[in-house]
């Protein structure tokens, strides 16, 4: 599969949910689920090397087919998931794709712990465009959902800690924070045009 295809199935593998590929909870808590004791540490289920990190629980499985080589680590409490993979199936595949990803874990604890951190429920609020025409943010099971006046909720996703983008939609949302506290604005990125829509105070 591509790289963009397996973030998908991290991105799957982190929401938690059945939806789309299984048809229950339990089959999916199954996967997730130590079944049997490797070491001390770690233990393994349905395919997953499960670990306990400083950052949560933490799935993970790397593997090569010879020509290539790719790792994946899920932490569901950190809200973290990545794909690190090589186009080459050497020895030194491994530790590079490693070293890759121990990075990242590296990143996401300081940015856990660093005071101000964008986090996502950093960006909750609703924001006034226009006098009729509102945007909606909230935080629902680890998703940022958009709703806007007279148009149904969408998901937004990632691109950055301040820059959500929608699927299907060639739309961007900017958010402006300080320091400390809540967005005051967010942007609308979106044909060409950028427009401001200030935070309404409650």
């Amino acid at each position: 599969m591509s790289i963009e295809d397996y973030a998908k199935y991290a991105r799957w593998q982190l929401a938690g949910k059945p939806a789309p590929v299984l048809r229950s909870q339990s089959a999916y808590d199954h996967l997730h689920e130590p079944l049997v004791d490797k070491v001390a540490s770690e233990n393994y289920g349905c395919g997953w090397i499960c670990l306990e990190t400083e950052l949560g629980p933490a799935l993970t499985h790397a593997g090569s087919n010879t020509n290539t080589f790719a790792v994946i680590w899920v932490l569901p409490k950190s809200d973290f998931a990545a794909v690190v993979c090589t186009n080459s199936g050497e020895q030194q595949a491994f530790p590079a794709c490693d070293e890759m990803m121990s990075q990242l874990m590296i990143e996401l604890a300081a940015n856990k712990t660093k005071p101000g951190a964008v986090t996502p429920d950093r960006l909750v609020g609703r924001y006034q465009l226009a006098p009729n025409f509102i945007f909606d943010v909230k935080l629902n099971d680890g998703h940022l959902m958009v709703g806007a006046t007279n148009q149904p909720t969408q998901e937004v996703y990632a691109d950055s800690p301040t820059k959500w983008s929608y699927r299907g939609v060639d739309a961007q949302l900017e958010f402006h924070l300080r320091d400390k506290g809540p967005a005051y604005a967010l942007t609308l990125h979106q044909n060409g045009a950028a427009q401001k829509a200030n935070r309404i105070r409650e």
